[in-house]
Formats: C-alpha cells, structure tokens, sequence
C-alpha cells in the first residue's frame, strides 16, 4: 500500500478510480494451493474477484484509494483499532 500512496502523490495528473483487492473473510489460496489450478481451488477466488469489482464500482470513483490514503496516512492511529487495511476499509465502505 506504500508504494501505492506514494504513487498517488507523485502522479497527481492520473484519476485514480477503482481500487480492487479481497473482502475480509474471502476464501484466498496460500501456500502450494496458489499453484493449483483446480476448480475447488480457483472457483472462490473467481467468484470472490467478481463480487469485489462490482462492489468497488458500488462505492464510486476514488472512494477505496480515498480511504487507502487516509489508512495510510494516520497508519500508527488506525493500525490500533484496524490491524489492517481490509479491516479499516470494511468499517468505512
């Protein structure tokens, strides 16, 4: 998320629209699994992948960088109460 925001502040000129990354509680791979090409594997996150791009166009225009910046931007504040970004975003979308 670093060099995300980082990027954002140095690319002024770019509309930074839609932010898409896994809803807390998504059935993600780890471990060997991400090598496994399996419908019981890829299926959730497929499905998970869908219903995240269609929830970032719910939330409009900037709304998720908007709160990555501010997440990131008081991180020592908000990581207190939110251990993570997923977690701060869940509670403010």
């Amino acid at each position: 998320m670093t060099d995300v925001t980082k990027f954002m502040q140095e690319a002024t000129e770019i509309d930074f629209r839609y932010l898409i990354f896994p809803h807390k509680g998504a059935k993600m791979a780890s471990g060997i699994d991400l090598l496994t090409f399996t419908p019981e594997i890829i299926e959730p996150m497929i499905a998970a992948g869908k219903e995240d791009g269609l929830n970032a166009i719910k939330y409009g225009n900037g709304k998720v960088f908007n709160l990555m910046k501010a997440y990131m931007e008081d991180f020592d504040r908000f990581n207190v109460e939110y251990p993570s970004f997923q977690d701060y975003a869940a509670a403010h979308l």
